[in-house]
């Protein structure tokens, strides 16, 4: 677990690093070394436990959670957004909200690219558009798919290439759902 020691301002969205806080174990061999009453720093477990990892074992568990420490008078509320992990050099970032994102926001034409748009009626279809020149006009359809019982598209899908990419610069993401919601983003292509 990790623990910010300054409480960020009250309705504010607020940066956080969590590697900046301090960190415990709750179980054994982790409390031994860094307990609750005296938590260590990132540096001091990546000194003691040079393998400390989130466990990805579906027999096994292994949970990475939001949680409000407490006690808390009168009770809290806190929101998590723009949430992201780094691993292996490759970050991830999560946008929590109804909405559209796109990531990585910059990216070589015909790199792949995540496209995620949240908020349709469940197992109904929606369509991602790229737009070829820019922010509007011809554009191409890198994915169309079925969304989730939660009403999410999720799209992996590598960007246009060759002539279909157009120039450098801004492209505008557009996703349609049957439901006649519309979302757009953007994406920024590099040579």
């Amino acid at each position: 677990m990790t623990y910010i020691a300054t409480p960020p301002a009250l309705d504010t969205w607020t940066a956080v690093n969590a590697l900046a806080g301090t960190w415990w174990a709750t179980g054994t061999p982790g409390n031994s070394v860094c307990s609750q009453g005296t938590p260590c720093t990132w540096a001091q477990v990546l000194l003691n436990f040079p393998n400390a990892a989130i466990r990805n074992d579906s027999s096994a568990g292994g949970n990475l959670l939001f949680r409000l420490g407490g006690p808390v008078t009168g009770g809290g509320q806190v929101n998590v957004d723009d949430f992201a992990i780094t691993a292996s050099a490759v970050t991830t970032a999560w946008d929590f909200e109804t909405g559209v994102a796109v990531n990585p926001s910059v990216a070589q034409p015909g790199s792949m690219v995540t496209i995620r748009a949240y908020g349709f009626r469940p197992q109904s279809t929606a369509k991602s558009f790229y737009y070829i020149a820019g922010t509007s006009g011809k554009r191409v359809l890198p994915c169309s798919a079925t969304t989730t019982a939660a009403g999410a598209i999720i799209c992996s899908v590598p960007l246009p290439s060759g002539s279909l990419a157009g120039p450098s610069g801004t492209h505008g993401i557009l996703i349609l759902g049957k439901d006649r919601i519309r979302y757009t983003t953007q994406i920024f292509t590099t040579p």
